[in-house]
């Protein structure tokens, strides 16, 4: 299950499925009945599939579906949200009055009718996954993991995950603007566990991108086997740091996370 990339003109997507230009134009007026500074609106419609190889086998395979709308009212520093996972005009409407309420400046806004504006082809996806088959993912996994076995006799366990999807995302502003923007994603994923006179390690590495099948070509498909059977590998010689204080040096972006934790435990 995937989301081909939509063919018509923006906006016309989410229209097959009932929400028209003038539905959203009432919607961020309802948004608005209250005054605010600014509103949009967000459509999404998503689909991904994943997969997973163990020991040979396919051991964890699923699809999941999601779409819905959230509006969000703006005044001043202040932000009212509301979501609906149901697309039908009273839905709609009934999100818009929810997030209305951070709003009470008494403003009546004259909105326009949502106009489309066409975005630039981000993505020239080649291979698009809704047109790649079942087999063809398996095949794919278990080539890797094959790989990953011949590369080193101490490789006894190999896990593969690949995951695939698209969404369709439209947003309508409080201007008028309306733009809608069609997102591939991949991502695959090894672990390795290795074994060497009884001692065990294990790791991983992954790579993802909003691509489709032409992802992975042979250069990133041995970068993701090779990647992760060094990285277990590695695991082998290490040893446990001997007592005492030591220097720590934290780099850009999730240690940040652990920093804090720290200081805050």
């Amino acid at each position: 299950m995937s989301i081909p990339k939509p063919t018509g003109s923006p906006g016309e997507y989410f229209e097959n499925m009932g929400v028209t230009s003038e539905l959203c134009r009432k919607v961020i007026q309802m948004a608005l009945q209250h005054g605010g500074d600014d509103c949009d609106l967000y459509f999404q419609h998503s689909a991904s599939n994943s997969i997973q190889l163990t020991d040979g086998k396919v051991s964890q395979a699923s699809s999941s579906l999601d779409l819905g709308m959230g509006v969000r009212v703006i005044q001043g520093d202040q932000v009212g949200y509301s979501y609906s996972e149901d697309l039908s005009p009273s839905a709609l409407l009934n999100a818009a009055r929810v997030a209305s309420q951070i709003a009470s400046n008494g403003q009546t806004l004259s909105i326009p009718l949502p106009k489309s504006h066409p975005l630039p082809n981000y993505y020239p996806v080649t291979q698009p996954w809704d047109s790649v088959d079942m087999h063809t993912r398996v095949a794919l996994l278990r080539k890797w993991e094959e790989r990953a076995f011949s590369l080193d006799n101490r490789v006894n366990r190999v896990d593969v995950f690949l995951r695939d999807g698209a969404s369709v995302v439209m947003i309508v502003r409080a201007d008028g603007k309306m733009v809608e923007d069609w997102r591939p994603s991949t991502m695959a994923y090894m672990q390795v566990t290795v074994e060497e006179n009884g001692k065990r390690e294990s790791n991983a590495y992954n790579v993802a991108g909003r691509a489709g099948l032409e992802y992975f070509d042979e250069d990133r498909q041995a970068r993701l086997v090779k990647e992760a059977v060094r990285r277990a590998l590695f695991q082998l010689d290490a040893i446990s740091p001997p007592a005492g204080e030591y220097p720590v040096v934290l780099a850009a972006g999730p240690s940040a996370i652990l920093l804090h934790e720290a200081i805050g435990h």
